[in-house]
């Protein structure tokens, strides 16, 4: 009975292990759907990922982006809506909007698509 020879991938390969990641293929990044992205866009794209990142990967669809920490990161509170617009326009992402309960409003919630 042969065994299979398990080919082996040289070394740096693949996801990198014990590190958070995420996986982007070049298909993606020279879309025009990515292309055709602003800098703000792009921003919240990355701070979106790096969030993801941040819950092992396991709770998107539930990514909340707070205003103060977009603005924080580098975008323009005043550029924060087109982005999220500009986002979900490309299917970038999903956008679950946040509901008023009583005297306070819910977080909008984000899905990475």
């Amino acid at each position: 009975m042969r065994r299979a020879i398990r080919a082996r991938r040289p070394k740096g390969y693949g996801p990198p292990q014990g590190l958070p990641w995420i996986w982007l293929t070049r298909e993606m990044l020279e879309s025009p759907a990515y292309r055709c992205l602003g800098i703000n866009a792009r921003r919240l794209l990355d701070f979106l990922m790096i969030e993801h990142m941040h819950h092992a990967g396991t709770e998107n669809g539930r990514l909340v982006a707070p205003y103060n920490q977009l603005v924080s990161f580098g975008i323009a509170k005043s550029e924060i809506s087109s982005a999220i617009e500009g986002l979900a326009s490309y299917g970038w992402i999903e956008v679950q909007k946040g509901m008023r309960l009583g005297g306070r409003t819910l977080p909008s919630l984000y899905a990475l698509t």
